[in-house]
């Protein structure tokens, strides 16, 4: 075991991180919890689903069983069992203040785990959230709390958080545990994203010619003279930092914004508040795509984004022309960004500041194209084809002609913000000499952020409901019929709720008609296409018998249909074997245990016995494994095993197998 000591009182701190970080551990006080393993393969706040990653992850080289230590002497406050997330996990209340938190264990200590498995007996549930009373189960510094495993999600490793007595996690490496660490923060790449306004009054914000988000790798960026701007404009940052060569990708401690010298915004990693984790789609760039990669860090402040992490914030973190950025000369912009040990790297690029165009005096052919393209929050049109022309209006709404911004080959883009009803444009065509306008409706549905709205699909089969306060600004959004590509067993048509880099502020609602599907309705349920390789995932199997309707509350756009599941899970490869005689009198029970669909809902949904009597089943759903111990020593003789495992769709399966034991 070792206690660190720490220079973290040599930082300069904020006076909104010393209020965050009030009740936590002082530094150099705590042990390590993991004797001979330091190599960190995830970081304080890097990028989850929906929510920041409370923690550290410390690998244990691919093995469990390592032992884990109490940081300090006190209490365990909480131990929790679960199928997933942290799987089996330990709260302990630190004697002098905070929290320590230890995450996907394979087992506790025998008094704690005596404890949980009384519960969980007396409940006959494998999944527990328990509260032990004040020193009903102490701990002592170093004392091995329990060991390492891969219980919840992920391969095997710890994960490790340290929370202030307010419940609020702290950034380990930086205020209680400094790493040695040598290796400089990588910028990777640096996104401009122009502001656009919400109404037709206000001239848009354009990068490079752009009215959408640019982004262009670092070594790249900072060889341009200058890149052309208008308006405001955001600046995100892409980095890849490690504490060592052979550790995992990790968000850095600190990143500041300076124009021109000044500082624009600065983030630091010091706390996160639970309550606002899922703000982390407005911190950082928002990508659908899964998985857990870095994504780019906002120096800039969204609307809705109130994050505790922004300090030496001027107009947002937003650069706008004619002040952070002046009118007409070239702005020096830099990127700092620093780890936890102080290994800082700089990235500088020049932005500047140009006219915006005048009015658009080209008339367009009557062959010409254009293209809708959906943002952040609105949609951007673009017309080709241009030839010259007077008293023209290239794109209109109502009578207000929009401003456009000229890009390459002959493009120029016009701005079309979210405003609810807005559901038509006009475009000006010049045909044999003369200049005729034409209507052309949009495909999207304007939704405004506080009032929600309802968004329809063209069969008049599905919709999508987006309560009030469902956005977190109003955006376009439209619900339409995709190909099913290779996933032929949708019972519907593909229902894509898009655009997909649009966040939701608050779970919608989807609903889809039963009424032309031919399979008992009971059976049927939403599901989320993933692609070709990760299938289907669950989404809501909620009947409205008088609707005729299959209903589900979903996180996040995507493609969606329904599909019948009438097959149960599958129980294989029980050990011990059939008829096998085993002289062990408290024999592990393993098998393998999978479902082609729906899933399994919870632990109240696999059931073992042993001679009639209940015994918690340890699942792992990454690996599709179970296991199951009985408290208690088998007679001599015949045993009788029987397993049985319901989905969500109500399909079971039953499994019996009998064995002897041996003195």
């Amino acid at each position: 075991m070792r206690a660190l000591s720490s220079s973290v009182a040599l930082l300069l701190v904020s006076v909104s991180a010393v209020s965050a970080l009030a009740g936590a551990p002082r530094p150099g006080t705590l042990v390590w919890p993991l004797d001979g393993h330091d190599r960190i393969t995830a970081g304080f706040c890097d990028y989850r689903a929906r929510h920041f990653h409370g923690g550290i992850d410390i690998s244990t080289d691919g093995r469990e069983g390592l032992p884990v230590r109490a940081a300090d002497s006190s209490w365990v406050m909480r131990v929790s069992t679960s199928w997933w997330g942290y799987g089996k996990a330990v709260y302990v209340r630190l004697a002098q203040g905070g929290v320590a938190v230890y995450g996907h264990l394979s087992d506790f200590s025998p008094a704690i785990a005596a404890y949980v498995e009384e519960e969980q007996y007396a409940s006959e549930r494998y999944q527990q959230n328990l509260l032990p009373a004040p020193g009903q189960l102490p701990v002592a510094c170093g004392e091995v709390i329990g060991k390492t495993g891969q219980t919840g999600v992920g391969p095997p490793h710890l994960h490790f958080e340290l929370r202030t007595d307010g419940n609020r996690p702290i950034n380990p490496i930086a205020w209680v545990f400094p790493q040695t660490d040598k290796i400089s923060p990588t910028i990777v790449s640096l996104t401009f994203v122009p502001r656009q306004p919400q109404d037709l009054t206000a001239e848009p914000s354009m990068v490079d010619g752009s009215l959408l988000p640019v982004t262009l790798p670092t070594a790249d960026v900072m060889k341009r003279a200058a890149i052309p701007v208008s308006g405001e404009v955001g600046v995100a940052v892409l980095v890849r930092d490690r504490v060592d060569s052979t550790g995992g990708i990790i968000t850095p401690y600190k990143v500041l914004l300076l124009a021109n010298g000044e500082p624009a915004c600065e983030v630091r990693y010091d706390s996160i508040n639970y309550d606002q984790t899922r703000l982390i789609d407005l911190e950082r760039v928002y990508d659908p795509k899964p998985g857990i990669d870095p994504r780019a860090i906002c120096l800039f402040r969204r609307q809705g984004n109130s994050l505790w992490e922004y300090t030496s914030v001027v107009d947002d973190g937003w650069l706008v022309t004619g002040r952070s950025l002046p009118d007409g000369d070239t702005s020096t912009i830099s990127v700092e960004v620093e780890d936890a040990a102080g290994n800082r790297t700089v990235a500088a690029v020049r932005l500047l500041p140009v006219d915006k165009p005048g009015p658009v005096r080209d008339a367009q052919a009557a062959h010409d194209t254009f293209d809708i393209e959906p943002a952040w929050n609105g949609l951007v049109l673009s017309r080709t084809g241009t030839t010259p022309g007077k008293d023209y209006c290239p794109v209109a709404v109502g009578n207000r002609c929009l401003p456009g911004w000229p890009g390459r080959q002959g493009v120029w883009s016009f701005w079309i913000p979210a405003l609810p009803g807005l559901d038509t444009v006009w475009l000006d065509a010049k045909d044999g000499g003369a200049i005729g306008r034409r209507t052309v409706p949009l495909s999207w549905m304007a939704v405004a952020s506080e009032e929600g709205g309802t968004l329809p699909s063209p069969d008049g089969a599905a919709s999508v409901t987006i309560g009030p306060d469902g956005l977190y600004e109003s955006t376009f959004l439209v619900l339409r019929l995709a190909s099913k590509g290779n996933a032929a067993s949708a019972m519907t048509p593909f229902y894509e709720f898009a655009p997909a880099d649009i966040p939701l502020a608050r779970d919608a609602r989807l609903s889809i008609s039963s009424a032309s599907v031919n399979a008992p309705t009971d059976k049927l349920a939403i599901y989320r296409y993933l692609g070709k390789t990760a299938g289907w995932d669950f989404a809501g199997k909620d009947r409205d018998t008088d609707a005729g309707t299959i209903s589900a509350t979903i996180p996040r756009t995507g493609s969606y249909a329904l599909l019948v599941d009438t097959t149960p899970p599958s129980i294989r490869k029980v050990t011990p074997g059939k008829g096998a005689t085993i002289k062990e009198r408290r024999p592990t029970i393993r098998f393998v245990l999978g479902d082609d669909l729906s899933g399994l809902g919870s632990d109240a949904d696999v059931r073992m016995t042993i001679d009639g009597r209940w015994v918690p089943v340890e699942y792992d759903p990454d690996l599709g494994t179970a296991m199951a111990r009985p408290r208690w020593e088998l007679d001599r003789g015949e045993h009788r095993v029987e397993i049985t495992a319901q989905d969500r769709m109500g399909n079971q399966s039953s499994f019996t197998r009998v064995f002897r034991t041996t003195p």
